[in-house]
Parts: structure tokens; C-alpha cells; sequence
């Protein structure tokens, strides 16, 4: 999962359709914390907490909230990812079989007992679990290069009227990584491109009505106002395609 969310290419492999996509489900704000991908704050966990069956239950039953977080951007996408849904069953598989074992412990340490034991171990996972999060948001450079050469994949502006004439918009904010990403598709027709920053205080109400909760969305919106269709997530040329 790290190595395909940092390729970041169209397409995954487990891409099956747009109803099961790990590329969709990658290319949206759920996909990372702090600018770090999810997938690589759950690396190295068990495997560090395994000294004592507490501590791996306990440990397990934090990573869980990570299946629950990535379920319900799942659900808010309207999309699988099969690779996610494999490691949502082992995080929980794993959480079960601890509290299987648990039966077979004479004596099962509290939290406060497995922290204080593991006080070094936790703060080596701890400080592991900040290295990314410092380079992240650091020494990676998330900026566009404005002068960078443009690439073939860009939408031109032929595509770009197609959508607009369709009543198109997308809606983003700025810090926003995948926004950024979705602009810089249309480098060739930004004077043309329906972008809506919903940070700035003009547009605060109109995303507000349409509901706007995570970005980017592109939203297909008729001549009287109403919402016709929506897509949540960032969309690549094929899917603008599709769309328009």
C-alpha cells in the first residue's frame, strides 16, 4: 500500500472498477494523516509489540481504529479497496486471537501495567511513528513546480469546456495536497477551469450547501442549482472523460 500510494500512478492493480479501486480510494484525503500515508503509520506495530500477548491485544485494538477510520472513507467514496479490506480482516483476525489467548493467561496485566513495562518499547515505536510524520511535512516538498514541463496526461481544453459545459465543478481548499494535484491537471485551461476553494470566505456558504466534506469532490450541478451528480475524490483524465 505505501509503495503503490507513493508511485501514484493512474491506475492500481487492484483497481477492478469504480465501485472497487484502491487508486481512488488512495487519491483521496483519507489516504493520509499529517501528509504521511495511513499505510505506513500501521507498519512495524505488532511486530514491535509482540513482547507480551497483552500488549499485542492492546496494541491490536488500536490499529483497529485505523479499519474503522479507512471503512468509513470507504463508505463516504462509495469504494473498495481490496487491499485495505485484506488488512482490515488481519488487524481484526489478530485482535480476536489475542483475546482468544487471553483465556489461556493466568493473569492478564491492565493498560497501565503493559505501558509501564513497556515504556521503552513504546517510546521506540512512538519516535519510529515520528519519523515519517517529520519527513512528511519537512524535507518532502508537496509543492508544484510551475515552470515544470507540462505532461501529456494533462486535460486539454477542449475536455476542460466539455466539463464546464456540463456543469462540472470542483470543489477544493488550499493545503490541500490532492487539490493541488486536481489544478495542476488543468494547467493548459485554469482561465476556463470551475475550481471552488471552499477556504475562501466567498465560497464557505456555497460549499456549505452542497455539503461538502472532503476534497477533492466534483460536484455536476444543472442551470436551476441542483445537484445532479456527484464524484468524491481526485479524478484522473480517464474519469473526467467518463464524466463529461
Amino acid at each position: 500500500l505505501v509503495y503503490d500510494h507513493m508511485k501514484d500512478e493512474e491506475s492500481s492493480f487492484c483497481d477492478v472498477g469504480a465501485s472497487i479501486s484502491c487508486s481512488k480510494v488512495r487519491r483521496s484525503v483519507f489516504s493520509e494523516l499529517g501528509n504521511v500515508p495511513i499505510a505506513l503509520l500501521n507498519l512495524g506495530k505488532d511486530r514491535k509489540a509482540a513482547y507480551y500477548l497483552s500488549a499485542l491485544f492492546f496494541w491490536n485494538a488500536v490499529g483497529c481504529l485505523f479499519v474503522f477510520y479507512l471503512i468509513g472513507a470507504e463508505i463516504y467514496l462509495q469504494t473498495i479497496c481490496p487491499l485495505c479490506t485484506v488488512i482490515h480482516l488481519l488487524q481484526i483476525v489478530m485482535l480476536i486471537i489475542c483475546y482468544m489467548l487471553h483465556f489461556e493467561v493466568t493473569r492478564i496485566p491492565s493498560l497501565y501495567e503493559t505501558l509501564l513495562e513497556l515504556r521503552m518499547e513504546l517510546a521506540v515505536i512512538v519516535a519510529i511513528n515520528l519519523i515519517p510524520l517529520l519527513l512528511f511535512n519537512t524535507v518532502i516538498d508537496h509543492s508544484y513546480d510551475e515552470s515544470a514541463q507540462l505532461v501529456d496526461t494533462e486535460a486539454d481544453r477542449k475536455l476542460t469546456e466539455c466539463l464546464v459545459e456540463s456543469g462540472w465543478k470542483c470543489f477544493g481548499r488550499s493545503s490541500c495536497e490532492w487539490c493541488e494535484k486536481q489544478v495542476q491537471l488543468f494547467a493548459n485551461a485554469r482561465d476556463i477551469f470551475d475550481y471552488i476553494d471552499c477556504n475562501l470566505e466567498t465560497w464557505k456558504d456555497f460549499c456549505a450547501q452542497f455539503e461538502v466534506t472532503a476534497f477533492p469532490t466534483w460536484i455536476q450541478i444543472n442551470q436551476e442549482g441542483n445537484e445532479i451528480s456527484r464524484w468524491k475524490g481526485y479524478a484522473s483524465v480517464e474519469t473526467l472523460q467518463t464524466l463529461s
